[in-house]
């Protein structure tokens, strides 16, 4: 598939993909267990966009500045993986900056998944040209780096950061995202964060 191949979504699939995203917010957060149930009906409803949408460019509503070199991010992601970030907005300067980097490094690298894990960046990424396939070369070096750096920076606001987790009298689960102290106080998606204990200087 071309990148000229490479659909963008429709407006009907943005607002099923916003959809079964709440839907799937609702079932992992909501503390009442009817709702729960109610969300998971309603993901179930229109759960089958992730299929429909999978190859599809999937540039975020929030993108922005960034939305251009964002969908030249997704067009790297080989068919099947998921065109899409799994990050909020306060990460795309870093991850924008990574990509100027690597095609620096190598032009034609291929992405598997970027996403938040465990509060820090995830940037799943392949060199084209096996020289710089090493991971001691600059390739896996400047993602790590912009790993590290992640945990410094809010997820949400791109203001300096730090992890924090959520509360145990919260929704149930135990929830890590890097957050500055304005986003950690106004709370996300329902839950409130506090500093994990020596995650902040």
């Amino acid at each position: 598939m071309t990148d000229d191949e490479i659909p963008e979504l429709t407006p009907e699939q943005r607002i099923k993909l916003r959809t079964a995203r709440a839907a799937a917010l609702g079932m992992f957060s909501d503390p009442d267990p009817e709702s729960r149930e109610a969300a998971w009906r309603q993901f179930h409803q229109v759960g089958d966009v992730y299929a429909e949408i999978r190859d599809s460019l999937q540039v975020p509503d929030d993108a922005g500045a960034y939305a251009g070199q964002i969908a030249s991010i997704l067009r790297r992601i080989p068919p099947n993986w998921g065109r899409r970030l799994g990050c909020d907005a306060g990460w795309y300067p870093l991850i924008c900056e990574l990509d100027c980097v690597l095609a620096h490094i190598d032009s034609s690298y291929e992405v598997r998944q970027v996403k938040e894990k465990f509060g820090r960046l995830s940037f799943y990424a392949h060199p084209k040209t096996e020289s710089h396939n090493g991971f001691d070369g600059p390739f896996r070096q400047a993602i790590q780096s912009a790993q590290d750096r992640s945990v410094t920076i809010c997820e949400l606001c791109s203001a300096p950061g730090c992890l924090h987790e959520t509360s145990p009298m919260g929704p149930p689960g135990r929830w890590v995202k890097t957050l500055c102290p304005a986003c950690a106080a106004a709370g996300h998606r329902g839950r409130s964060y506090s500093p994990v204990e020596g995650g902040c200087a």
